[in-house]
Parts: C-alpha cells; sequence; structure tokens
C-alpha cells in the first residue's frame, strides 16, 4: 500500500512539473511568477499592492480647443 501512495505523489508531483515548465515554455517568466504570486487580476489589486498619493501636477496639461467641425469625425 506504501508502494501505491509513493508511486501517485511520484506520478502526480510529475505531472504538476510538466505543467509548470510547460508554461515557462509558452509565457514569459515574469507573467507565471506573477500568477503563481499573486494569482489572477480582480477588482482585490488595491489590497494586495502597496499605494502612494500622487500629488497634483505644478503644470498640468492644457488641451488646444477648437471651433473647427471638420476635425472632428463622426461614425
Amino acid at each position: 500500500m506504501k508502494k501505491i501512495i509513493t508511486i501517485g505523489m511520484a506520478v502526480l508531483l510529475g505531472f504538476l512539473v510538466t505543467i509548470l515548465l510547460a508554461t515557462f515554455i509558452f509565457y514569459p517568466a515574469e507573467y507565471v511568477m506573477r500568477v503563481l504570486r499573486w494569482g489572477n487580476a480582480d477588482v482585490y489589486d488595491y489590497q494586495k499592492f502597496p499605494q502612494r498619493p500622487l500629488p497634483p501636477s505644478d503644470t498640468p496639461l492644457q488641451f488646444q480647443t477648437s471651433d473647427e467641425v471638420e476635425h472632428v469625425q463622426t461614425v
């Protein structure tokens, strides 16, 4: 009985290692490691990562305005 459990665990471990190696072959290593560590992206990612306040800019970007209608495309 002990031998069957040992063989079963070895087969399961070999299967998991094969799947892990295949993911490293088909996907970038950074992506695989991120998924293994953090899981898939979801709406609760703000709880996993640190937050920093973003101060307002002293010189904000101002878009140019125009009254020329021909520059606006309608679909």
